[in-house]
C-alpha cells in the first residue's frame, strides 16, 4: 500500500490552515451596549466603556466585530421597549441564516432583566447557531456548560431585581406611613417641609372644596374651570385652569 506523500500532506495542512483562517474571519459578531439613566453615573458603565471592552474582547477572541448596537438612557425591563434590542433580535432571527455567529455584551443584565426573556431569546439564538458571549460572567452559550451557567445566572439576576423592587416598595411604604412625599410634584392642596413631610395648604384646600361642591351640583369639569377663571382664581403657578387639571384633582381626592 502506497503511503501519503510528503507533498500531499503539506498540501492538506496548507489547505486546512486556509480554511481555518476563513472560518475565523467569517466568525462575525455584533456587540450590544446599554445604559440607563442610573448607570450613567456609575464608573465603568458608560457606553464608551462598554464599547471598549467589547472591541478588546472580539480582538482577543478573533471575532470579526461588524457592528455595536446601543440603547442609551433606556431601562432593561422590557425587550420590546428597546429599539436597539429589537434590532439585535431581528438581525439574528430573520432570514434563513443569521448574518452573525456571535453576540457580545459586557454583562447579561445589559441584554436581559427577566428569566423569561433570557430563556426564550437565548434558546432561539442557540437553534440559529448564534453564540452569546457575556464578558463579565465569562459566559459562552455555544456549549452545554455555557448554556447551564447562563440559565443559572439569569435566574439569580431576576432574583436580585425582585429583591431590589421589594426594598424600594418597603422604603416607599415607610415614607408614606410617615407622611413623607414619595417623589414627583407636590400634590395640589399640600405643601412640604424641609424633611419632605406633606401638610395641607389651606388656600388650595378651599379650592378643592369648591371644586367638589360644584361637582356635587352637577357642573362639568369644563364649567368648573370656566367659573374659576371668571373669578380670577388661578392655579398654583398663576395660570388659568384647564378642565383636565380639574378632573385630575377631583379624582385624586375622591
Amino acid at each position: 500500500m502506497r503511503g501519503i506523500t510528503p507533498a500531499a500532506t503539506a498540501t492538506i495542512h496548507s489547505e486546512r490552515r486556509k480554511e481555518n483562517m476563513v472560518a475565523v474571519k467569517n466568525k462575525s459578531a455584533v456587540g450590544y451596549i446599554r445604559v440607563s439613566h442610573a448607570d450613567q453615573v456609575r464608573d465603568g458603565w458608560s457606553l464608551s466603556a462598554q464599547r471598549d471592552k467589547i472591541e478588546a474582547y472580539c480582538k482577543f477572541h478573533d471575532l470579526e466585530l461588524i457592528e455595536i448596537i446601543e440603547d442609551q438612557g433606556i431601562s432593561g425591563c422590557n425587550i420590546k421597549d428597546r429599539p436597539g434590542m429589537k434590532r439585535l433580535v431581528e438581525l439574528t432571527t430573520n432570514g434563513q441564516k443569521p448574518i452573525v455567529q456571535a453576540i457580545v455584551t459586557v454583562r447579561l443584565d445589559r441584554l436581559f432583566r427577566s428569566v423569561r426573556d433570557a430563556a426564550n431569546t437565548s434558546e432561539i439564538w442557540h437553534k440559529r447557531g448564534v453564540a452569546l458571549h457575556s464578558i463579565g460572567e465569562g459566559v459562552q452559550t455555544n456549549g452545554a456548560a455555557g448554556k447551564m451557567f447562563f440559565s443559572l445566572l439569569a435566574v439569580f439576576a431576576e432574583f436580585e431585581r425582585n429583591q431590589a423592587s421589594e426594598r424600594i416598595r418597603a422604603g416607599q411604604g415607610k415614607r408614606k406611613s410617615s407622611g413623607l412625599k414619595l417623589g414627583g410634584n407636590v400634590p395640589f392642596g399640600y405643601s412640604t417641609d424641609l424633611e419632605g413631610r406633606l401638610s395641607k395648604l389651606e388656600s388650595e384646600q378651599q379650592i378643592i372644596l369648591l371644586i367638589k361642591n360644584m361637582r356635587t351640583s352637577g357642573d362639568s369639569y369644563r364649567t368648573i374651570a370656566d367659573k374659576l377663571n371668571a373669578d380670577s382664581i388661578t392655579t398654583r403657578s398663576g395660570s388659568k385652569w384647564h378642565h383636565t387639571y380639574i378632573a385630575k384633582i377631583d379624582k385624586r381626592v375622591e
